[in-house]
């Protein structure tokens, strides 16, 4: 039989196990709560990521799409002023066919009193006419062709700059739908801020520039200034690309030749070749110049007279060489009809001032001769607005969210375990703000000229900035600026 004080150790200690299952009870209602809050915590880290990407792709692709604008501006641009240069070429190759017409028909005229070589140099000279002929007409046609097509380079580029943005809506809203179809996309671009990002980037960071704007008639207008200059400098890129048969063909064939005639010194004589071709506009049309491509090519005879002149304590014999008889002559046009008179100096790789009678000849002769095919002029290009250096665009600043609703963020709260508790709520202070995920990013065009490629690398070495007429545009991703105001924006947009 059990002592009185065991039977009260056996009572109390049958009592104290129902304490264990309270306790235990107590720590799994904690360790469920706990693993809501990670399981939600890991739902939101999830979706915040993915939301993030998309932010990221879209941001990207549209910068990419503004990229290709840039690009094929840059491209087009290229292509105009080759095909500006083409024109300049086949100018001057119509004006080097007259000229070489002219000059045979003068020797075949010099030459024709000498038995048998005479008709042998009227045969030639027959064959080379009828040659120079058939070309002008190719070139003339060619000519046509190539202002046409300048036209429709100049078009291409209002039209792509126009569809960009089109492109930029369709590019935005695939971007989203394949990588999260939840996004909700009645924002974007829809605010003034992010629509002011979207001009920045493409209304307002490149612009159209057109001849006619700049005409004496315009010159009190704010716009006159500013369209002359980017035109006088896409004027100032065609001249310098310009190949060397375009742009001077003057030489002395030769070298002097001195003959021992009357006087006290003899005489030396030279053969001077003069030519070049220009970009002009009729002297007082009141046009820039940008509406006349033009070329003269003058060969003449020089004598030079000997004279003694004294430097220092020495004397020295030196000629003074004067046009003595032209020899051929030729000129050509296309475009606003100007009078080649008035432009003189050095000019048509100063023909005026090395032959100067053989120019008046080609004045007289092909000054109102046929014009080569038609032109049209310089016409409207795209450039960047800035002045200066610069690398990038000014870029895009976009926001995306998603509704927190089941099927789009899941989280307990959208179960029937969390559904009415407001501790598992995410809406509530500290959570979701309107009960929406929100993400923000931002991407730029930037420009970037390869050094490490031999096909691409600059023979100066130079770095090269920004511009329109190289097409190394590309996109990349930027930290957005201002982040406190688009945060702030977006919590009333939210």
């Amino acid at each position: 039989m059990e002592s009185p004080r065991n039977q009260w150790l056996i009572c109390n200690a049958g009592d104290q196990r129902g304490h264990v299952a309270v306790y235990s009870l107590a720590i799994l209602i904690v360790m469920i709560l706990a693993s809501g809050y990670i399981f939600n915590s890991g739902q939101v880290a999830n979706e915040k990521t993915r939301l993030q990407n998309t932010v990221d792709a879209v941001t990207f692709s549209v910068a990419a799409v503004e990229a290709k604008d840039l690009n094929f501006k840059a491209y087009t641009n290229r292509a105009m002023v080759a095909n500006q240069v083409a024109i300049a070429q086949t100018v001057s190759l119509v004006s080097w066919a007259r000229f070489t017409q002219r000059y045979s028909e003068n020797i075949t005229r010099a030459l024709s009193w000498i038995p048998y070589a005479g008709a042998i140099f009227a045969s030639v000279g027959s064959g080379i006419k009828s040659l120079m002929q058939a070309l002008e007409r190719i070139i003339s046609l060619l000519t046509t062709g190539l202002n046409g097509l300048e036209q429709m380079l100049s078009a291409s580029q209002s039209v792509f700059h126009a569809g960009t943005l089109a492109l930029i809506n369709d590019t935005y809203k695939n971007v989203v739908k394949m990588n999260d179809k939840d996004v909700d996309l009645s924002l974007g671009f829809k605010d003034a801020v992010f629509l002011k990002s979207l001009r920045d980037s493409h209304g307002m960071f490149t612009r159209q520039y057109k001849p006619r704007k700049v005409d004496k008639k315009r010159s009190a207008f704010k716009s006159y200034g500013i369209h002359k200059q980017r035109m006088d400098e896409f004027r100032e890129v065609i001249l310098n690309s310009r190949d060397g048969f375009s742009t001077n063909r003057s030489y002395t064939y030769w070298g002097e030749m001195w003959l021992p005639l009357p006087g006290k010194f003899g005489s030396k004589f030279r053969i001077d070749k003069a030519g070049g071709t220009e970009l002009l506009a009729p002297k007082y049309s009141g046009d820039p110049n940008y509406y006349t491509w033009a070329a003269m090519d003058t060969l003449s005879v020089h004598r030079g007279k000997g004279k003694l002149k004294r430097s220092g304590w020495k004397l020295k014999l030196k000629y003074k060489f004067k046009e003595l008889f032209p020899v051929g002559w030729g000129a050509a046009q296309t475009g606003k009809r100007l009078n080649f008179a008035s432009f003189q100096g050095s000019n048509f790789g100063s023909t005026w001032k090395t032959n100067r009678i053989a120019s008046k000849f080609a004045v007289g002769e092909f000054g109102a001769a046929r014009q080569v095919g038609t032109f049209s002029g310089l016409q409207p290009f795209y450039d960047i607005r800035q002045d200066g250096l610069l690398t990038e665009a000014p870029g895009v600043t976009l926001l995306l969210a998603k509704p927190h609703k089941k099927g789009k963020i899941n989280t307990l709260k959208h179960t029937s375990v969390g559904e009415n508790s407001s501790r598992l709520n995410l809406e509530e202070k500290g959570g979701m703000l309107n009960g929406r995920l929100a993400s923000i990013g931002r991407a730029v065009p930037y420009f970037s000229r390869p050094d490490d490629v031999s096909v691409f690398k600059r023979k100066d070495r130079f770095r090269e900035y920004g511009n329109l007429y190289n097409p190394f545009w590309q996109p990349k991703l930027e930290p957005v600026r201002d982040k406190g105001k688009i945060l702030r924006l977006a919590a009333t947009l939210l």
